[in-house]
C-alpha cells in the first residue's frame, strides 16, 4: 500500500506471481487499485528507502512484506 502524505490518496498494489517463462523469468502481473494525486510535470518525488522481503509460503504463493 502507498500513502501519499500531502493528500488522503492511496494506492493498493497486488502482484501475483504465476511461475516463470521459458527464460527462467519470473511472471508477474500486476494489479493497481486507488488514487494518486495529480503530480505537476515539473515536480520532485521522494520515496523513502525500504526493504521488501519475499517469503515462500506453501508452493506457487509467496507473501512480501516491507520493512
Amino acid at each position: 500500500m502507498v500513502e501519499f502524505e500531502a493528500s488522503d490518496d492511496v494506492l493498493t498494489i497486488r502482484q501475483t506471481f504465476t511461475g516463470q517463462d521459458a527464460q527462467g523469468h519470473m511472471r508477474i502481473t500486476t494489479f493497481l487499485d486507488g488514487h494518486i494525486p495529480v503530480i505537476p510535470e515539473d515536480a520532485q518525488v521522494e520515496v523513502d528507502d525500504y526493504y521488501e522481503e519475499y517469503r515462500r509460503v506453501s508452493p506457487g504463493q509467496y507473501i512480501a512484506a516491507l520493512h
